[in-house]
């Protein structure tokens, strides 16, 4: 029997987001010189993660996929398939193309995102600098009010921004 995605799913990864994000300004902000940019971006890029994966498992409706419909499934539910398997070889490949095909006004700042975590993590982790992480922090900010206004719908606008 596999488990289907629930409210209380997409609540969890609200919350791990959320963690994610805080961890991330914490980095951000750091007043001791340690110059952690790499895991600025590498929080960040995972905060993105579960905000999309929140509303993957809250959304009652179909994602389309190359094409095909799937019914309400988490990411790592739908990686299990075996027409996904054979066309996605990553949960990240997937992922990336959910986001580009359901969400396209979020595929350039996630992809963006995507791609300068790649780097830190495992290519070149000095390549970037505060203003870059700042930026990427910055795009963070889409994804926190388009899933939180998604998931908590009956909230106002100012109940949707984190205080920092």
């Amino acid at each position: 029997m596999t488990s289907q995605p629930t409210s209380r799913n997409s609540d969890l990864r609200f919350k791990q987001a959320t963690h994610n994000n805080e961890v991330a300004y914490i980095l951000l902000s750091n007043k001791k010189g340690v110059e952690a940019w790499d895991w600025v971006i590498t929080t960040t890029f995972y905060s993105v993660v579960h905000y999309v994966e929140s509303v993957i498992d809250h959304k009652s409706t179909s994602l389309k996929i190359d094409g095909l419909s799937y019914t309400k499934k988490s990411v790592s539910e739908l990686m299990k398939s075996a027409d996904i398997k054979e066309v996605y070889t990553s949960i990240h490949g997937l992922r990336k193309s959910i986001v580009s095909q359901n969400f396209g006004h979020l595929f350039d700042s996630y992809k963006e995102i995507f791609d300068a975590c790649h780097t830190a993590r495992y290519t070149n982790y000095q390549l970037y600098n505060r203003a870059f992480a700042e930026d990427l922090f910055e795009q963070l900010a889409i994804f926190r009010l388009w899933s939180s206004k998604i998931i908590f719908p009956k909230k106002n606008d100012s109940e949707h921004i984190l205080k920092f």
